[in-house]
């Protein structure tokens, strides 16, 4: 099991790894103790700049504080400053101070490390945030060094993963580690699928549907009518799964110039401006209900809602930077 891209810095890797279900759950759980409360939320701030990951608690009357996540391949003063940046913003946008969780993966500048502290979390430093934040906690090789006992704890593993320069699973010094495993499992994973033309699939799909045809055409010739109305029921399975497949990779490409689109998308402008006045946390279930009853949102789900807008916003600010360009 080998990895490219992965020292550990791979920006986007490090993401998508982050990003995986079991991850956040071990993220979250260790640090608010709590599993599956919390969904991936909206990392742009409103001065233009973007955390690796932010977890926003799933429902909006939680106590649960927001989570920051950054991983950083230098730890110095200016990632500090940008990391108090990122939860003042998040206190305005949630009215709750965020917990924040920087994960060091190469270098800790001398004038962060010392004033470190040990956290009551294995293998974690605290740093102090008291006018900005719950908590700051900060995982690095000199902060895990002591805490290396098999099985390790899942946020030592977490740290262990990231600050080892092993490209391979057989190479870590902690291999045999669950944690360990997983994680350079979900890194193979995600490797995996960026190597995937999402063409490749349609192509199978179309090679079966040209052998469906061959046999429709042999069992006719055989005058076998049963044989025959089973092959276009598979057919028919098969343009059906073809057609979500599509589907799958254009429903994020709405047409913006679509009124009702637009229409869909300023209502939750508008939603989501109340919940600030109000200083209440965005609620999507209400959205989409009040979005629902009013005959403006069609959509599955209150998750397909909240992507839908941050795709709306995030091409919305695109179109702004181009224009002022």
């Amino acid at each position: 099991m080998c990895l490219r891209n992965l020292k550990n810095g791979s920006d986007l890797m490090s993401k998508r790894i982050i990003r995986d279900p079991k991850a956040m759950n071990l993220i979250a759980e260790s640090l608010t103790g709590t599993t599956d409360d919390y969904f991936i939320g909206n990392c742009e701030w409103n001065d233009g700049t973007r955390s690796d990951m932010v977890l926003e608690p799933k429902s909006a009357h939680s106590d649960l504080p927001p989570l920051i996540l950054e991983i950083q391949h230098t730890v110095n003063l200016v990632s500090m400053k940008r990391a108090v940046s990122y939860c003042l913003q998040a206190f305005t946008r949630y009215d709750i101070e965020p917990i924040i969780l920087i994960i060091c993966v190469e270098k800790m500048h001398q004038d962060i490390y010392k004033h470190m502290k040990p956290s009551t979390l294995p293998g974690v430093f605290s740093y102090f945030s008291q006018p900005w934040a719950e908590s700051c906690y900060v995982i690095s090789k000199e902060s895990i060094k002591n805490n290396m006992t098999i099985p390790l704890d899942p946020m030592v593993a977490l740290g262990a993963f990231f600050t080892s320069s092993s490209p391979s699973l057989s190479n870590h010094p902690f291999k045999d580690d669950p944690t360990i495993q997983y994680l350079y499992t979900s890194s193979l994973f995600q490797q995996q699928i960026e190597t995937v033309n999402k063409d490749a699939p349609l192509k199978l799909i179309d090679l079966q549907l040209m052998e469906y045809d061959r046999l429709k055409t042999l069992a006719s010739s055989l005058e076998q009518p049963v044989f025959e109305e089973a092959i276009n029921d598979a057919k028919l399975r098969t343009l059906t799964i073809k057609r979500k497949y599509e589907d799958s990779f254009t429903a994020s490409k709405v047409d913006k110039n679509n009124d009702t689109y637009k229409a869909a998308m300023e209502f939750v402008v508008g939603f989501k401006q109340k919940k600030v006045e109000q200083k209440k946390r965005m609620d999507w279930v209400a959205c989409l209900k009040e979005g629902e009853d009013l005959k403006i949102l069609n959509y599955k789900n209150s998750e397909s809602l909240r992507r839908q807008f941050y795709k709306y916003m995030k091409g919305n600010a695109e179109q702004t930077n181009s224009n002022s360009n």
